[in-house]
């Protein structure tokens, strides 16, 4: 396959040290039935004990080569291997942080986990077994078969009379465990996601009291999968047996047969008949391990196929444009309408309105209604289905999503806290001084929170932030969002965890510090929205409603519909 070939070929010269170790220690193996022979011919049956014992000291010799040489083939295919796999999932792993999110949203977290993890593993070992019987194989087959024609022909022929069995049974079991295996691949994503789920949502499923139900859903994927790798181990684990049972059989039809014939004057000695018995044990071991190779082919193929996913999905393409000046803040919807690479219906539909650099921008509207994929198309992370979105009266189908997010600040809806110190969160590991730092977490508010633990800006979060409370993780990534220098910065829903005193501080400070800049909120609140420069409203995925609080209150009946449910009372 092209995937081994593309990453065996920078370490081609561990695999063919390797080979070459293989070879020798494989040729060692096939002269000790020989030695073995000679030494009954003519040493034993002639009383020569001075031939037997320079014999022995000669097939000790050999074996000893024999052993040197394959650890050193070891050794090499270890290095093959391991070098093999490094690149393997290095690419894997860059290429899944290169995927466009559409991609990354089909194949999911658990499963891109799954095939970084254990399908490069299989890879990895079906690479050791391919670099260790690529040469031994071959040379056992044939150079065995050829000596056990130079003893007696008759003998050798029996060999092969069973050879067929067993490759009929490796096709017909190979057959019946690729659909096993493929089935067991997609069980072991869901129970990670499962898993996973769990444990991010650990809080919520005690506060429920899922924990039973919860624990089902993962029993009853783990239970599939299990099932699965069962029937296909149980039908793979035929072939020993049928191997053992055939070696068995030819064993003893070639004694039985050889018997007769040295009998019958033929010239055949015991010598001869123990030589061949030898050369077909290691024939027969060339092809059960031909036999395990061919198993392993239907297995290979569901992890290559579950690997092309990742390595032949599209890349979110390198910027060309990291030169270009920097955005002004100028940003233009005109009839944008949005949806999902995997649904139907619009997500958004129609969205038109145009922010001028420097304007504070509320958008407000219920669940469900448009905002966060709204964000979305802000950030590049997304691009829309039809219309036009501008910024600075560029198209955004030109503006590279590494350009766009370099102008753009977020406080995403979900927010992600790293295990790592609370510099590192607010800093994202770039080269700020701590005043810089400091300057950001007076503004998020932060600074009694930095001052209440005598490791200040070192003290340690755990991954997640789930040794900070909900509105401490918020003005942690809001302060995160204030270090950085862009044209625009977008708050998804970003106060919601904070109480009335704490968000108003925080807003003032914004207001304050990015006067100049263009700032959208995204918000559920009227009491959030109702100070900007342009309210939008949405509903449904559409702009329902644009103004000042005081304009919609009179002729948007969907923003009067939340302020009467916010506040208790009617504008009118």
């Amino acid at each position: 396959m092209k995937i081994f070939a593309k990453y065996l070929k920078p370490n081609a010269k561990f695999a063919v040290f390797g080979c070459m170790f293989e070879v020798v220690a494989t040729l060692c193996n096939l002269a000790l039935p020989l030695l073995m022979s000679q030494i009954v011919d003519d040493g034993i049956n002639k009383l020569d004990f001075d031939y037997v014992w320079k014999s022995v000291l000669l097939m000790f010799s050999v074996a000893a080569v024999g052993m040197v040489c394959h650890i050193m083939a070891i050794k090499q295919n270890l290095k093959a291997t391991t070098r093999f796999t490094e690149l393997l999932k290095n690419d894997v792993f860059e290429k899944a942080n290169k995927m466009t999110f559409s991609d990354h949203n089909r194949l999911g977290a658990a499963g891109l986990l799954t095939r970084t993890e254990t399908d490069v593993w299989q890879m990895s070992e079906v690479t050791d077994v391919i670099l260790s019987g690529v040469c031994t194989i071959p040379i056992y087959m044939i150079c065995g078969s050829v000596l056990a024609f130079m003893k007696d022909a008759y003998l050798a022929l029996l060999l092969f009379a069973f050879t067929p069995v067993i490759i009929a049974a490796v096709i017909l079991v190979g057959r019946k465990i690729h659909p096993l295996w493929e089935i067991a691949d997609k069980q072991t994503d869901r129970q990670n996601q499962l898993v996973r789920e769990r444990l991010i949502g650990i809080r919520v499923i005690r506060a429920f009291n899922r924990d039973e139900t919860e624990c089902q859903k993962t029993n009853e994927a783990t239970r599939k999968m299990v099932l699965n790798y069962i029937k296909a181990n149980n039908r793979s684990g035929l072939i020993a047996p049928v191997a053992m049972l055939v070696l068995n059989v030819a064993t003893l039809l070639i004694v039985y047969v050889g018997a007769a014939r040295m009998q019958s004057g033929t010239g055949l000695s015991a010598a001869d008949v123990v030589a061949v018995v030898q050369y077909v044990g290691l024939i027969m071991s060339g092809i059960m391990t031909l036999s395990w190779s061919l198993i392993f082919v239907p297995r290979v193929k569901v992890n290559v196929k579950r690997l092309l996913e990742i390595l032949e999905s599209e890349s979110i393409p390198d910027a060309t444009d990291l030169d270009k000046p920097a955005l002004n803040g100028n940003v233009l919807f005109d009839n944008v309408s949005f949806a999902y690479a995997d649904g139907s219906e619009l997500v958004l539909s129609d969205v038109s309105f145009e922010v001028k650099a420097g304007e504070k921008v509320a958008i407000i509207g219920g669940t469900g209604s448009g905002k966060s994929t709204l964000v979305s198309l802000l950030l590049g992370f997304n691009k829309p289905t039809s219309g036009t979105l501008a910024f600075d009266g560029e198209n955004v189908e030109g503006i590279s999503g590494e350009r766009l997010r370099t102008n753009v600040s977020a406080v995403l809806q979900k927010g992600t806290i790293f295990a790592g110190t609370l510099r590192e969160n607010i800093g994202l590991w770039q080269d700020f001084t701590d005043e810089q730092i400091m300057e950001a977490v007076r503004d998020a508010q932060l600074e009694g929170f930095v001052s209440s633990h005598p490791e200040g800006l070192d003290f340690k979060l755990s991954q997640g932030g789930s040794n900070v409370s909900g509105g401490q993780k918020q003005r942690i990534q809001i302060a995160r969002a204030l270090l950085k220098k862009a044209a625009i910065f977008l708050f998804d829903d970003s106060f919601s965890a904070l109480d009335f005193m704490t968000e108003s501080k925080i807003r003032t400070a914004i207001k304050d510090k990015l006067a100049p800049r263009t700032v959208f909120v995204v918000t559920q609140r009227v009491t959030g929205a109702m100070n900007s420069d342009k309210i939008i409203v949405m509903d449904n995925g559409k702009v329902v409603g644009i103004g000042k609080h005081e304009e919609l209150l009179q002729n948007c009946s969907v923003y009067n519909e939340i302020f009467i449910s916010q506040s208790g009372r009617s504008f009118l």
